[in-house]
């Protein structure tokens, strides 16, 4: 997986919430990762209630990237009347926008946005299956990873699976082969 990424808090929340955004960016290494303004904002102000989302504005790996050339507002338009324009699909449908027009992969865990970009011929990855690149690629085990899962379910993701049925999950789904 070569393409440059973009993350929506979906994925990036959940990962700081866990303290695990070092792992994050593990999985992530070697390719442009970036974030919009708008995903920015929504973790912003989450940060209340959670004082370590206030770490994501802060990583040097994440590049913040601006949604404004003429094709990037009429994705993100088209994005908004799918999914809903309000405050918690903006980010959603700028970091589709984003990989829409650039080419790239949006990291995103809702369901709605994975079905708007299959829509729309977006390639969209989720947290769960970069877990699987990890195991694959070694960067983690799989006692790691179900520690993983479980931290990130404690931290708000909503997976199909805990971290004991990880392994099966992804089994069934084809994902560790």
């Amino acid at each position: 997986m070569s393409a440059e990424v973009g993350f929506d808090s979906s994925v990036l929340s959940p990962f700081a919430r866990a303290r695990r955004l070092d792992v994050l960016e593990q999985l992530t290494r070697g390719r442009r990762r970036v974030v919009t303004r708008a995903v920015l904002d929504e973790i912003e102000r989450g940060r209340t209630l959670h004082p370590a989302l206030g770490e994501v504005a802060a990583l040097s790996w994440l590049e913040p990237v601006p949604v404004d050339s003429l094709d990037e507002l009429v994705a993100f338009t088209a994005y908004l009347r799918i999914l809903g324009s309000d405050a918690r699909n903006v980010g959603e449908s700028s970091i589709l926008a984003w990989a829409e027009v650039r080419s790239g992969i949006a990291l995103v865990d809702d369901q709605a946005a994975v079905n708007a970009a299959k829509a729309r011929h977006v390639m969209t990855r989720r947290s769960l299956s970069l877990l699987c690149d990890g195991l694959r690629t070694k960067i983690m085990t799989i006692a790691q990873a179900r520690s993983l899962v479980d931290e990130l379910v404690a931290a708000g993701s909503r997976f199909p699976c805990d971290g004991a049925g990880f392994e099966a999950w992804a089994d069934l789904n084809g994902l560790l082969s």
